[in-house]
C-alpha cells in the first residue's frame, strides 16, 4: 500500500467534481430544458482539474526537500524519545528508566542533550 494508496485516493476524489458537474448538466437539461453557460464552464474546469497532472503541479508550486533516508533502528533511537512504551509501562518502567538514565549520563547521551538544547534555543529564542 504505502504512499501510492494516498495518491490514488486523492486522484479518485478529483473525479467526484466531474460527476457533480455532470449531474448539474443533466439537472439543467431535465428541469430547464437548456444548458447553462455556468454549468458548462464548471464541467470544463472539473474535467481539466481531473486530467491535469496535479502531483507535478504541487511539486512545482510547493518544493519539498527529498527524504534523507534517516532510518534508525529502534534500539539506537529509543533514547532520543522523551517518552517510550518501556518507560511508561508499569511492568517494565523500573529497568527501562534505569537504562535510559544510564544512557543520558554517558558521553553519547550528554552530546545528544546538548544538541537538543541548542535546537530548542534556536527554535524558541526571541528574534
Amino acid at each position: 500500500m504505502g504512499d501510492s494508496l494516498n495518491l490514488t485516493m486523492t486522484e479518485l476524489i478529483e473525479f467526484q467534481i466531474v460527476i457533480y458537474a455532470l449531474s448539474l448538466l443533466v439537472y439543467d437539461k431535465l428541469i430547464y430544458n437548456t444548458y447553462s453557460l455556468l454549468v458548462i464552464c464548471g464541467l470544463f474546469l472539473a474535467v481539466l482539474n481531473a486530467f491535469l497532472p496535479q502531483e507535478a503541479f504541487n511539486r512545482w508550486l510547493f518544493p519539498v526537500e527529498e527524504d534523507r533516508g534517516t532510518e534508525l533502528l529502534y534500539s539506537v533511537a529509543q533514547f532520543q524519545f522523551h517518552e517510550a512504551y518501556e518507560r511508561t509501562n508499569p511492568a517494565t518502567k523500573f529497568l527501562a528508566t534505569q537504562r535510559w538514565e544510564a544512557y543520558r549520563n554517558s558521553a553519547q547521551g550528554q552530546k545528544l542533550q546538548s544538541i537538543q538544547k541548542s535546537i530548542h534555543k534556536s527554535r524558541f529564542s526571541p528574534k
